[in-house]
Parts: C-alpha cells; sequence; structure tokens
C-alpha cells in the first residue's frame, strides 16, 4: 500500500498539470487574429457615389481600431488605394463612398484592422450610372468635347466658327509676360481672364475674339486651354472645323503662346504670339 506522502505527492502533481492545461487553454483563446468581414452590400447608386454596408463577423479576438471600405478600377483594392474609414463603431456600418466616375466599374470590399493586421471582405462590384450626354453631341450653343467626372457638366466648342486669323496679342503686349495660365483642362477660361486683365485686349486678339462671341445666347465663351484644344483635335470630325492652327489660351513664353494644329501635325507647339492662327470659342455647361 502506497504510503501517505507518496498518495499527496501524485495528488498534487496532478493538480498542477491540471492547473498547466488550463493555463495553455486560456492562452491559446487569446491569441489575436485578424478580423473577419462578410461582404458589402450595395445600396443606393448614382453617377458620382454608392452607398455601402458592411458586417465585421469576428474581431479576431483584438481591439479594432477602423473599419471602412476601400475601392479601385481594379480588382482587390486595398487601403492603397482609395478608402473610407467609417465613424461607426458598430458591427454592421454603412457609408457612402463619393467622387466617383459616372459609367465605371469599381471594386470594393470592407475592411477591419485590429493588433494582429488589416482583413479584407469578398469584393463586391459596382457600376455608376451612365450620363445622358455624349461626345460630339450637339448642346448649349455648341458641340460636347469633354465630360467631367460627374458627368453632369462639360465643355462645348462652337464648330461652326469661320477659320479666320488672328494674332495671340499685338502691340504693346507681343512681348509681355501675362504669367499664371495653364495648358490643363478645365482653365482656359480662368486663362482668358487673366490674358484679358493683363491688358492684353487689342480688338481682334484671340482672347478677345472669344470673350467677345455670342451664339445661341450664350455669351460666356473663352479661348481652350492647350489640352482643351487637344481634346477638341480627339473629338471632331474633319468636316466640323476647317483650318489648321488654334490658339490655345496657354501662354508658353513672354512672347510666345501655345497652338494646336486641328487639322494636321506639326512638329511645333508654340510661336511668337504676334503670328496669325485660328480662334475656336468655348464655353462650359
Amino acid at each position: 500500500m502506497p504510503s501517505r506522502s507518496i498518495v499527496i505527492l501524485i495528488i498534487v502533481l496532478s493538480l498542477f498539470s491540471c492547473s498547466k492545461n488550463n493555463d495553455d487553454n486560456d492562452n491559446n483563446s487569446g491569441t489575436v487574429t485578424v478580423p473577419v468581414l462578410n461582404s458589402s452590400t450595395v445600396g443606393s447608386v448614382t453617377k458620382t457615389y454608392a452607398v455601402l454596408s458592411g458586417t465585421l463577423t469576428s474581431s479576431g479576438n483584438g481591439t479594432i481600431t477602423q473599419r471602412g471600405f476601400c475601392w479601385s478600377t481594379t480588382p482587390a483594392p486595398t487601403l492603397l488605394a482609395n478608402f473610407l474609414v467609417s465613424a461607426s463603431m458598430q458591427n454592421s456600418f454603412t457609408d457612402t463612398i463619393k467622387g466617383l466616375r459616372y459609367n465605371t466599374t469599381y471594386y470594393i470590399r470592407s475592411f477591419a484592422t485590429n493588433q494582429a493586421g488589416t482583413a479584407y471582405g469578398p469584393e463586391t462590384q459596382v457600376r455608376t450610372q451612365n450620363t445622358i450626354y455624349t461626345i460630339g453631341q450637339s448642346f448649349a450653343g455648341g458641340k460636347i468635347f469633354h465630360i467631367d467626372s460627374t458627368g453632369d457638366h462639360g465643355l462645348v466648342y462652337f464648330a461652326a466658327y469661320n477659320y479666320t486669323h488672328y494674332p495671340w496679342a499685338i502691340l504693346p503686349h507681343t512681348n509681355i509676360l501675362v504669367g499664371g495660365t495653364s495648358e490643363a483642362m478645365g482653365t482656359g477660361k480662368t486663362n482668358t481672364l487673366r490674358i484679358l486683365a493683363s491688358g492684353n485686349t487689342g480688338a481682334g486678339t484671340a482672347a478677345r475674339i472669344c470673350d467677345d462671341f455670342v451664339s445661341g445666347g450664350y455669351t460666356d465663351w473663352f479661348l481652350p486651354s492647350r489640352v482643351e484644344l487637344l481634346a477638341i483635335k480627339a473629338s471632331v470630325s474633319i468636316f466640323d472645323i476647317s483650318g489648321s492652327a488654334y490658339w490655345s489660351s496657354s501662354e508658353a513664353l513672354q512672347n510666345k503662346a501655345y497652338f494646336v494644329m486641328i487639322n494636321g501635325i506639326s512638329s511645333i507647339d508654340l510661336d511668337q504670339k504676334t503670328e496669325y492662327f485660328g480662334v475656336i470659342p468655348v464655353r462650359e455647361f
């Protein structure tokens, strides 16, 4: 028969073993893993925004520091793409992503972050609504050659304007820097105002001709920027605009400005402000 001391020792060892196993189980259950999310659901969708809902099904035994949605025009978007952090602290959260482009497919995933890292939900696709406008459509006094990302606004050019030659500037402004003009899309109006504000308002000059132009009851025409002219060139039929070289409102140097060969090609794209080229009035809608 075992002695009393041996029996006590066996009991103690058994209790120690049970205690250790319990501690191991507690440690395992306390391990933090990345969160788990369900697929995002899509609510209303317009040309520029979409309403999304996501559900966090597991925190991964950690503390959720942020949750939200990320999106891209290519599959598997991450936080390196566009993302929105939700203000909601609930497991189910709904948000509106904005600034989308019309008639475009976006790939969307919900995400959540804890101490273990960031996890993403299954991917969802959404396509924004299309615009009612088309390139080349006759509208607002001219023909549409640019539609902005909202699908509600853009630029038109006056296609029937006669090809008459005008200088960009005349004396004493042929060698005076206007400054502050841009070549970019959407800057032609501001460029034209800068040119006129500089005193370059001589009758028969490119910016003045466009600023004075009236058609279809519209008086807010301007001389397009270089990139706007390039967009016109890309959108028009050869029968819409006659002639070759057209002035832009984009200044290149103190005595030179940019032009674009609408019908044809050229090895240069800037010339003396005293040179005579055509103009194409443009307006916003």
